[in-house]
């Protein structure tokens, strides 16, 4: 079989799967987003947190408010930042540590933090030192599986929305080419510690007509 022939009966093959496993294809594509996240745990992180970026400061409300049930944020940065990071987030006089960033994020992953709570939980009770301070890896990685799963979430609703006018092959081609060929895949896989993922997941509920 010639080289042409062979790209033309994969291709017939990968529409033959769209039209009749589209759920399952995007599903397979979540699990592998998931299972290379959790592998991407084990590198080295320079400074030893999952969390990056402005993702500190929206994760940060997450232990303040499950953990210590207060909006002093000092323990949690004390944590998540590096020193001058810390010591520039302090308000000129009063020397509070105040969070500008929005509470959105933080609100649609309390669940898996919550997860990661009661897993931190029952690994102590097995014989693991787990801090239960909501600061350590098992908090931070349910946390981003959220930003994970908000994203997939929002692709299947895109594949939804486009069901009411296409065929599966080109709604789920559609919900592919949104997830890999745009920046939806790099704020679920390379930085699902930012707001995008949920972003994502909210603007499509709210702005994509006929769900």
């Amino acid at each position: 079989m010639s080289l042409a022939a062979r790209h033309r009966s994969f291709w017939i093959w990968a529409c033959q799967y769209l039209e009749q496993r589209p759920i399952a294809l995007l599903g397979g594509l979540y699990v592998f987003c998931v299972v290379l996240f959790l592998a991407s745990i084990l590198l080295p992180h320079a400074d030893g947190q999952l969390i990056g970026s402005d993702g500190k400061f929206y994760y940060a409300y997450l232990p303040t408010l499950l953990i210590d049930h207060d909006l002093n944020f000092e323990n949690q940065y004390e944590k998540l930042l590096s020193g001058k990071s810390l010591e520039r987030q302090r308000e000129a006089g009063s020397g509070r540590l105040p969070n500008k960033y929005a509470i959105g994020p933080a609100i649609l992953w309390i669940p898996f933090f919550l997860i990661g709570h009661i897993l931190a939980l029952s690994l102590n009770a097995v014989g693991y030192s787990i801090t239960l301070d909501g600061s350590g890896y098992v908090y931070q990685a349910m946390t981003l599986i959220g930003s994970i799963t908000y994203g997939f979430i929002g692709i299947l609703l895109v594949y939804r929305s486009c069901r009411h006018f296409f065929s599966k092959t080109s709604s789920a081609s559609a919900a592919i080419l949104v997830w890999l060929a745009t920046n939806v895949v790099y704020y679920t896989l390379a930085e699902p510690s930012m707001s995008h993922s949920c972003s994502f997941f909210a603007m499509v509920i709210f702005k994509i007509p006929a769900l």
